[in-house]
């Protein structure tokens, strides 16, 4: 099985799905210090699409050429689109939950961070009509998040499962 993974941190999937024999085809990282890690544990690439003001960081990384971070996740369903990047068996990721969070200020989808999880519902699109257009089933999907997303005074849960569906 061949995955990808936003919002992919220190990639806490390949080290899970390791003995599974599955592989990340790319993964999708903007913070600089996750990205570093990625690079060290895995040979990945700089972000491709990294957050703006980050370069100066970047510059000091030494990255790899073994797997590809496509950076800024809000790019990657043009890519599988356009066959720069894979449409996977699995799409695995856990968007940014502060605006969810009962830590956080909770103003849920309203919060821009949380705003990723409906770019995580765009891409799992994007690999589907690729998917299906070559005659595979649609990706699956794993994601993870904070139990205030179910209790979001908004139903953000219930249009994050109907944005899927």
């Amino acid at each position: 099985m061949r995955f990808g993974s936003v919002c992919s941190g220190i990639e806490a999937a390949s080290v899970a799905w390791h003995s599974l024999g599955w592989e990340a085809e790319w993964l999708a990282e903007v913070d600089v210090s996750a990205s570093a890690v990625l690079a060290h544990r895995l040979g990945a690439s700089a972000p491709r699409y990294p957050l703006e003001g980050s370069e100066k960081s970047l510059k000091r990384i030494q990255w790899g050429d073994q797997i590809v971070n496509w950076g800024d996740m809000t790019h990657l369903p043009e890519a599988v689109r356009t066959g720069a990047a894979e449409a996977p068996d699995i799409l695995c990721g856990g968007t940014p939950c502060t605006g969810f969070s009962v830590a956080g200020l909770r103003e849920g989808l309203a919060d821009p961070r949380s705003q990723l999880a409906i770019s995580f519902i765009h891409l799992a699109d994007a690999i589907d009509e690729v998917r299906t257009s070559r005659g595979k089933h649609p990706c699956a999907i794993f994601w993870e998040n904070v139990p205030g997303l179910r209790s979001d005074s908004a139903n953000a849960f219930g249009h994050f499962l109907a944005g899927l569906v």
